[in-house]
């Protein structure tokens, strides 16, 4: 049984791992929408996107048995951690 559990936590690990690569994808996308955005002398921010992309989210989630409020808190997370990005790395 022991095994069995290891080998479920090494599966929980990589899935892990997995969401980290496709949060590090985002980054990319995001830093490089932040240049355009930089370059057209657009904000950071737009709130309409934003809300847009979180009724997406949940609606997207909860199609695959997901709790809605948690994709919602997860984009938001993802959101501000985009913003922050863009402050950083693109706007200086």
């Amino acid at each position: 049984m022991s095994d069995e559990v290891e080998e479920l936590r090494r599966k929980v690990l990589e899935a892990t791992i997995d969401v980290l690569r496709a949060v590090r994808r985002r980054v990319e996308l995001v830093e490089e929408l932040g240049r355009v955005k930089k370059r057209r002398g657009m904000p950071i921010r737009s709130p309409e996107v934003e809300r847009e992309l979180i009724f997406r989210v949940r609606k997207e989630g909860e199609s695959m048995g997901l709790d809605p409020d948690f994709c919602e808190k997860l984009t938001r997370m993802l959101i501000e951690y985009s913003v922050s990005v863009q402050a950083r790395r693109v706007y200086g």
